[in-house]
């Protein structure tokens, strides 16, 4: 009896593993070209992967395997991947694709300026504008390390609180990617000024205080000059206010 098979095989998903920087397995992105490839297809005998539906001469191989590796085609981006099964008889699948995004590159451009540039604050926080592309995390510091400090989501404007001194101070920023790539450190600076200015002279000049320390005129509306010499060790003096 001729048995004939004209019914090609079943095949699966095509399921890409990638790993990301730490080493770990990640379906979504990889930081490495080389993954694995997870096969499944029943009534298959061979199979063949390839870049794309052509197969690029791939020689059909034998079905004795659920996973391969295989390198993607070089550059960051999305990548497919395809693979096709036939039997014994030569039925064949349609191709059947995975894909993967290859991200090898770290954050770009990272940046941080903290409230909007100014030089000084008097505040116990400040707010830092953040960017950096294809970031998914940051962390931030103020003591000129990143040891304790948590990786957070990836936000453009985040609230830091300073330490509690004053003088100049220095936020750092890391940016992470899907795949664990880590950008360089960038930072800026402002001066925390906490301490009020300094009135270092107030007078009258030609006027002298009675015995009590009192200054005494004689007209009810009089014009008085004054001199006053105030210092600030920091953001200086910005005004002066008299009170009655």
């Amino acid at each position: 009896n001729l048995e004939v098979d004209t019914v090609a095989p079943v095949p699966g998903s095509l399921v890409v593993t990638g790993k990301d920087v730490s080493g770990a397995d990640n379906t979504e992105v990889t930081a490495t070209p080389a993954v694995t490839l997870s096969l499944n297809a029943e009534g298959a005998t061979e199979y063949r992967v390839g870049h794309d539906e052509a197969f690029g001469g791939q020689a059909w191989t034998a079905f004795d395997v659920t996973t391969r590796s295989w390198v993607l085609m070089p550059g960051d981006g999305a990548k497919q991947v395809y693979v096709q099964y036939r039997d014994a008889v030569g039925n064949t699948t349609t191709p059947i694709s995975g894909s993967i995004t290859l991200d090898t590159q770290a954050p770009q451009a990272p940046f941080i300026i903290l409230n909007n540039g100014d030089e000084f604050t008097n505040g116990s926080a400040v707010t830092a504008n953040l960017s950096a592309t294809n970031a998914t995390e940051m962390r931030l510091s103020v003591d000129g390390a990143f040891d304790d400090e948590a990786w957070v989501a990836y936000a453009s404007e985040q609230e830091v609180a300073l330490n509690d001194v004053e003088g100049v101070q220095e936020v750092a920023v890391m940016f992470k990617d899907p795949a664990g790539n880590i950008s360089v450190t960038v930072s800026d600076v402002i001066h925390r000024d906490i301490t009020p200015p300094t009135l270092k002279t107030f007078e009258l000049p030609g006027i002298q205080p009675d015995d009590d320390g009192f200054l005494w005129v004689t007209e009810d509306v009089a014009t008085l000059n004054f001199e006053i010499i105030a210092d600030d060790g920091a953001s200086g003096v910005e005004g002066i206010a008299l009170l009655e």
